[in-house]
This record gives structure tokens, sequence and C-alpha cells, in this order.
């Protein structure tokens, strides 16, 4: 317990971690993460990929991912998907 509390900088973290993990095992009967609801959403809409190539590929543009965050409220490993695509 010494050696995990000098690591992480607090002594409560290891016994919350075991706390947590013995928690899903008695609720799922698996430490796995539950599965979830639904299908993930759909990035790479025309409109998405619109306003990335605008804010991207226009004439002197140096906007970097996380400017283009801010700018076009698209996550940042959005725009990069989307930016893969080109």
């Amino acid at each position: 317990m010494d050696v995990c509390a000098k690591s992480f900088h607090e002594a409560n973290n290891m016994s919350e971690t075991v706390a947590d993990i013995v928690y899903r095992f008695e609720e799922n009967g698996a430490v796995a993460d539950k599965k979830r609801l639904g299908q993930p959403a759909v990035v790479r809409t025309a409109k998405n990929k619109a306003a990335v190539k605008s804010a991207f590929f226009s004439k002197d543009s140096t906007t970097s991912t996380r400017h283009a965050t801010f700018m076009l409220d698209i996550p940042k490993t959005s725009i990069v998907f989307i930016l893969s695509d080109f």
C-alpha cells in the first residue's frame, strides 16, 4: 500500500479502485464494462465533412484540430477521423 500511495500520491486510491472492481463484479458477474445501448453517434455526416473541409483546406488555412474543435463544435477525435477521409 505504501508503494501505491507513493506512486499515485494518494493512499486512498488503491482501496477505491479495488472497491469499484468488486462492486462491478458483484453487479455484472464480471469485471468488464456493461454493454452500451444503441449505436455510436455518426460523425462523418456531409455537414461535418463540409465544415471540416472548409476549415482546413481553404486558402491561408493554418487551423489546428484543437482550434477547429472550438470553432466547429465537433469533438477533436471526430475531426481527426473526418480528416483521414481526405
